[in-house]
């Protein structure tokens, strides 16, 4: 710890308390240099011989004769500790003195040094000591140094100590600050880092040589070695194992052991010791159940007792039979089974060995013999011997017998008999002891029917069937033969006659099959009518009618009496007829239309359909109902259909279908100029199938009564004058005729269209109608009274730049007057192609390049030419009219 004693500072600028400050920074005993970390300067460290005391003080005393002080401290060595500096206000450094021996060593810091201050010998060297002296004004310095650490406790020695010990070295020291570290053998100890180090269950392995390393900041002092030695005690090398034995045998267990000293045993059973059994090995005789139990050894040395592993001892009794073999007292039948157990007590397992009359039975070596299809040979005694590995035992022997199984030896055969008749059934058979007898009727007991014979009284058709006879004795039953007994109640049938359906002409039969009593008679009838001559078990009928129908059956005549089959019937299936034939529309039929025709017929089992036409089958036409669409030429003809059933085939009768055709309007009377007072007429000429009808249109609207080929005027009238135009309508199609123009009126009508302007310069042309001659013209423009031209036609030169409506006004002799307009389109420039600010003619050679021949999708207004018309509607979007 460093203090400063300040006393005597008087001038602020260079004093201690701009230039000393303390510091108590972490102690560093391992550096060799001290730095000047203002200048990044190096020096050597003060150097410090071995302190004899702890702690120690040293002073620095700076007054008076300059550094009486420091010629006291002998141990300490200061060396130049600075090297550069880099002007007058640069901050000279700190003097740091890391003591490599003391951990407490504290810092001796000095700041605000200039090179004046330098000059002025502030800081300066004696060469007698190699050390500094420090003019501080006065200023006094102490510093206290801590020495190394003291151990005051040693670890002791721990000496023969046994295997499985726990043992425990200490040291201590009363040095702040320190740690621990144990080695054994000089090699550090992982994680053993306190004042005690233990070792518990200790093994020859652990024995070495123990110190400690004490350690602080400044250095270590490590502890003196202290020795343990570890003796191995006894181990046991060979464990006692499991022993068996029979009753009246012997037995032993062994230990093997080994370790320094002398060794000693002490043998136990379930715990207890034994006495006299002081060996390495037990050896028991003469074995009894009292013996068994578990069994270790005590193993005792100089280091204590150890005891093995237990070892058991299993004594096993000798082998007793715990169940004899015991025979059917009755004995056994030839042929039957015999079967004998025999079973025993053993601690191991048996085997056995069957005998007979105290002999081997060969292969009979299991605890149960089984003898199958007995004979007189194996009748005996019979016993069996069982052994186990302690010894055998054979059981009490029992007798086998054998008696006589049931033989049937007759048993009567098959009886015929009518109902009420009392039929006998017999059987006859032999056997050792009392035979018992029980009837059967298809499986089942008959009630009561326990004797060798068996009397059917009044017999029934429930009692038919198949009897037999099961007789017992000791050995079992045996059954007898099957007895069948055939019971009549008239013929029984085995095929009955089958409902059937014939067509008219054909042929049926019908045909039973019975079986009863002697000789059997037949005798068929038709609704309960016998049939004369029909006595066969067949009936056959020819050329069959309508008058056949009926149900058949056939009365069966035998011994026992008669009986009569289940009916059948007949039915007589009429020939097909058609009971609707297919129509035609006798207004024919339009390509492209379509058809249908239908056919019904009678029948009596379902029909099958084929459509003809001209009499041959039309593929696929199997239908009741034939559509026909999409009508073309070749679809004109005869069609008819065949009807078909089980009874033959029937067909229609054929219609015609017709295919009219379409109208089209040939031409209609061109336009006609006829003044009030002269006659005119219109006439639309026709083609196609009629019939036909007219309607006749002026200005787009129907004149009423106006309704054949031609209209006429006579006289015309002024109010007639209009476009005049004919809806003409057939079966299959209506057509409209161009129109025709009727001009009755004084009317200028300018022959020319309505165009764009192109190339060339527009002449406009016109006709006068009903005026009085002679006509004089004027041509201006629409809203511009100006007179452009004053003849019957009019060219446009000047073009016009702009789109102009053109009027023309026509005046007649006596003053009339009429007009008529027309428009010459010039497109705003927009679609363009040659630039000259007009659509006209050259803008179409322009695009000309890029059209394909066919390809018509610059064609805007849809009139299938390619004209300057379709430029103005790209740009207008308008139809120009024409």
């Amino acid at each position: 710890m460093l203090d400063i004693d300040r006393t005597g500072i008087t001038s602020p600028a260079t004093d201690l308390t701009n230039r000393v400050q303390t510091s108590s920074g972490t102690p560093d005993c391992s550096g060799s240099t001290m730095i000047n970390s203002a200048t990044e300067g190096q020096g050597t460290v003060l150097d410090f011989p071995q302190l004899t005391s702890n702690p120690v003080s040293f002073s620095f005393d700076n007054a008076g004769s300059g550094f009486p002080a420091l010629r006291t401290l002998t141990v300490v060595n200061f060396a130049p500790f600075f090297t550069t500096v880099r002007d007058q206000e640069t901050l000279v450094g700190i003097l740091e003195l890391p003591i490599a021996a003391n951990p407490l060593a504290g810092e001796l810091v000095i700041r605000a040094v200039t090179d004046a201050e330098l000059s002025n010998g502030n800081i300066y060297g004696d060469g007698d000591f190699n050390a500094f002296g420090f003019n501080l004004d006065n200023a006094r310095a102490s510093i206290t140094f801590t020495a190394n650490p003291a151990i005051q406790t040693q670890p002791s020695n721990q000496l023969n100590r046994c295997t499985g010990d726990t043992v425990a070295f200490t040291v201590g020291s009363d040095t702040p600050g320190v740690t621990y570290q144990w080695q054994k053998d000089t090699v550090d100890i992982p994680g053993q880092t306190g004042t005690t180090l233990q070792l518990t269950n200790i093994t020859a392995g652990d024995a070495g040589s123990y110190r400690c390393v004490v350690t602080n900041g400044c250095g270590s002092t490590t502890s003196n070695a202290a020795s343990l030695t570890v003796l191995p005690g006894a181990t046991i090398d060979l464990q006692p194992q499991n022993a068996s034995g029979c009753e009246g045998q012997s037995a032993s267990f062994s230990v093997s052991a080994s370790g320094d000293g002398s060794i000693t045993y002490q043998w136990r059973r379930n715990g207890s010791p034994l006495a006299g059994q002081t060996s390495s090995t037990l050896n028991l005789t003469g074995l009894a159940q009292g013996d068994e139990g578990s069994y270790d050894c005590q193993i005792t040395s100089n280091c204590g007792t150890i005891t093995s592993t237990a070892a058991t001892l299993t004594v096993a009794a000798l082998p007793t039979v715990t169940t004899h073999p015991s025979a059917e007292p009755g004995g056994y039948c030839e042929g039957g089974t015999l079967s004998l157990t025999v079973a025993g007590n053993t601690e191991s397992s048996l085997s056995y060995q069957w005998l007979r009359g105290g002999s081997p039975i060969a292969g009979q070596t299991s605890a149960t013999l089984t003898i199958n299809g007995l004979s007189a040979g194996d009748a005996g005694d019979y016993s069996c011997r069982l052994t186990d590995s302690c010894g055998q035992v054979t059981s009490n022997a029992t007798t086998v017998t054998l008696i006589d199984a049931v033989s049937i030896t007759a048993v009567s055969g098959t009886v015929d008999a009518c109902i009420g008749d009392s039929p006998t059934l017999s059987v006859t058979a032999t056997g050792d002891g009392v035979l018992s007898y029980q009837w059967r009727l298809g499986g089942q007991n008959v009630a009561g029917a326990t004797n060798a014979t068996l009397t059917l009284t009044d017999i029934q058709l429930a009692n038919a069937g198949s009897y037999t006879c099961v007789v017992t004795n000791d050995c079992g039953p045996v059954t007898s033969d099957p007895i069948v007994v055939n019971v009549q109640d008239g013929p029984a049938f085995s095929q009955q006659p089958q409902n059937q359906t014939e067509c008219e002409g054909q042929s049926a039969t019908f045909t039973v099959t019975a079986s009863g009593q002697g000789t059997l008679t037949y005798q068929w009838r038709r609704n309960g009518a016998t049939l004369a001559g029909q006595t066969s078990a067949t009936l056959t009928l020819t050329g069959l009618t309508q008058g056949d129908e009926g149900n058949y059956d056939c009365v069966v005549g035998s011994d026992c009496g008669s009986s009569t089959s289940t009916a059948a019937s007949l039915t007589v299936a009429a020939p097909p007829t058609v009971d609707t034939h297919p129509t035609a529309d006798p207004a024919g039929y339009c390509p492209g239309g379509t058809a249908n025709f239908t056919v019904a017929g009678i029948t009596e089992s379902s029909f099958t359909y084929q459509w003809l036409k001209e009499g041959a089958p039309i593929a696929g036409a199997t239908a009741a109902t034939l559509n026909l669409t999409d009508l073309a030429a070749e679809d004109a003809g005869s069609y008819s259909c065949r009807l078909t059933d089980d009874c033959g085939q029937v067909t229609s009768n054929a219609v015609t279908l017709t295919l009219n055709q379409p109208l089209t309007i040939d031409s209609i009377t061109a336009d006609t100029e006829a003044c009030p007072g002269e006659t005119a007429s219109f006439t639309v000429s026709v083609s196609g199938d009629g019939p036909l009808t007219y309607q006749w249109r002026r200005n787009g609207q129907n004149l009423a009564g106006e309704t054949s080929a031609t209209i006429s005027f006579d006289p015309v009238e002024g109010g007639d004058n209009g476009t005049y135009s004919c809806v003409v309508t057939g079966p299959c199609n209506s057509e409209t005729s161009g129109d025709a123009r009727l001009f009755s009126t004084f009317q200028a009508d300018i022959i020319t269209e309505n165009t764009a302007q192109g190339l060339e310069n527009i002449t406009l042309r016109n006709s006068v109608f009903c005026g009085a001659p002679d006509f004089s013209y004027a041509w201006t423009a629409l809203g511009n009274p100006t007179v452009l031209g004053t003849a019957a036609t009019f060219t446009v030169d000047p073009a016009p730049q702009v789109t102009t409506t053109y009027v023309l006004t026509v005046t007649d002799a006596g003053s009339s007057q009429a007009t008529d307009q027309v428009t010459i389109v010039v497109s705003p420039v927009s679609l363009d192609p040659n630039g000259d600010g007009r659509n006209d003619i050259e803008d179409l050679y322009f695009l000309i390049q890029e059209w394909v021949a066919g390809d018509l999708e610059f064609d805007a207004d849809g009139d299938e030419e390619l004209t300057i018309l379709d430029i103005l509607h790209h740009n207008w979007n308008i139809q120009v009219a024409r």
